[in-house]
């Protein structure tokens, strides 16, 4: 069906419960497209979501995706409950990207639009799919393999485009189809990489110019929920609480199930 959008200038972020992003909730998929319109097919359920983010069922609310493209937010309002249902976007031109926000919108009288919950920032890859399965992730963790490391496994450098990541030649080669392969090495790479992110810059809304840097910030941000820019940011000025949230980060990638329903250490094992 063909909806009217409405275009969101501001919102309020207070006291707002992350929504995370699991197909069992919710999922977005792109089921066509063409010179100026998109076609998208949504599925929610608003009791699983109250559920997970402990949102009080009785609050007045509605439950809203936002989708961002040429400078603008329009606005797609769910109906209450839960359901599947296609939504066409008009005077969207076919070779822009889509960024998607789930949001949980307060109605009652004093709180009227304060954002109650929702998801980070998520992308849909070109063709049809879940949200789950199509975040734009690919290409950010690009191990240049060298033969100059020494005895080290991995090194890091940080050139003015961002953090690029060496990997011992040898060690790669025949390592890496072992499951202790990507255990051994992801969590380390991901806590230097972010460390060196977050350290060295102090406002990361500014990191365009650092396509790499930008590349590791959309996965944490996209994928392991960790919302790092924009007017919902956690994070704290401090060096000894970016290291902290360092940690929290690393901690999500180990304990997230990323094959076969499987930590990379429950791999290993």
């Amino acid at each position: 069906m063909a909806v009217r959008t409405t275009f969101v200038d501001k919102w309020n972020y207070t006291n707002r419960k992350r929504i995370k992003q699991k197909p069992e909730l919710f999922f977005v998929e792109q089921i066509s497209r063409t010179s100026d319109t998109v076609t998208l097919k949504v599925q929610w359920d608003e009791a699983g979501i109250l559920k997970e983010t402990r949102v009080d069922p009785a609050a007045k609310r509605v439950l809203v995706l936002d989708v961002l493209f040429l400078g603008n937010t329009q606005r797609l309002e769910l109906p209450s409950g839960g359901a599947a249902q296609e939504f066409v976007l008009e005077e969207c031109p076919d070779n822009v990207v889509l960024e998607f926000r789930l949001k949980l919108v307060s109605k009652e009288e004093e709180t009227q639009g304060v954002l109650l919950a929702a998801t980070s920032p998520f992308n849909l890859k070109t063709g049809s799919g879940p949200n789950e399965g199509s975040l734009v992730t690919s290409g950010f963790l690009d191990l240049n393999k060298s033969d100059s490391l020494g005895s080290r496994i991995w090194a890091v450098t940080w050139p003015s485009e961002g953090p690029m990541i060496f990997i011992n030649r040898s060690y790669f080669e025949k390592s890496k189809e072992r499951p202790y392969f990507a255990a051994h090495v992801f969590p380390e790479i991901l806590r230097a990489v972010m460390t060196g992110i977050l350290l060295r810059n102090d406002d990361l809304d500014l990191i365009e110019d650092q396509p790499r840097a930008d590349e590791w910030l959309t996965f944490v941000e996209q994928v392991l929920e960790f919302p790092l820019r924009g007017d919902d940011a956690e994070l704290e000025d401090g060096i000894e609480e970016r290291l902290e949230l360092v940690e929290k980060i690393v901690t999500a990638f180990a304990d997230r199930k990323w094959r076969n329903g499987k930590t990379l250490l429950e791999e290993l094992i």
